[in-house]
């Protein structure tokens, strides 16, 4: 059943696929990692369900919608926990940990993790976060510049942390200030307050 019997080609304009189909199953590389599983589906819903059997590593999405992303999701899962098999391997620096957590602004949320001797910045809301990851290199104490992008962010452009007491109240990041998520869910509550007369 994990045996290859075809080979699907995406819209048969590429000589190279990442699916096949045994019997039964079907057979999709993400990255380096092989799976193998199938979808389900039924007016109001798609699934999708595949496993590695050699990490044991298996991923099940389940949507409530016919035109689900259920195989997107899962795609995205898998990447991610490969990039994170890839680069994070070893602990980061200590104290780059204070900057890491997610920033949110009227511009979306961008997840800042701690990587080696550096930081990396991961848009959120997105199917394949670590394809459009920039690096961030520090410059001196709360200030990184961005030394390699994937956003099509400016190489070279800087990244300031504000700290109050070791703790991060905002962040300036391609000329837009971010504000810890849990900071950012407050100040926009408190925004959209209504208040009723006594």
């Amino acid at each position: 059943m994990q045996r290859a019997e075809w080979t699907s080609y995406v819209n048969g304009e590429s000589d190279e696929s990442n699916t096949s189909y045994g019997l039964g199953f079907f057979l999709t590389k993400y990255g380096d990692r092989y799976t193998f599983g199938h979808s389900g589906g039924f007016p109001g819903c798609i699934t999708r369900s595949m496993a590695d059997g050699e990490d044991g590593i298996a991923v099940s999405v389940l949507t409530n919608a016919i035109d689900g992303p259920a195989e997107q999701i899962l795609s995205g899962i898998y990447r991610i926990l490969n990039y994170f098999a890839k680069h994070l391997s070893s602990p980061p620096k200590s104290d780059l940990i204070q900057f890491e957590g997610s920033y949110a602004s009227l511009w979306g949320v961008i997840d800042i993790l701690a990587e080696g001797d550096g930081l990396i910045s991961v848009p959120a809301g997105v199917w394949e976060p670590f394809t459009t990851t920039d690096r961030l290199t520090r410059v001196d104490g709360e200030m990184f510049s961005i030394t390699k992008t994937g956003s099509g962010g400016s190489e070279g452009e800087h990244v300031y942390f504000n700290l109050e007491g070791g703790r991060v109240t905002n962040m300036v990041y391609q000329g837009k200030t971010f504000w810890p998520q849990s900071d950012w869910d407050e100040k926009m509550a408190k925004r959209t307050e209504v208040r009723l007369p006594d």
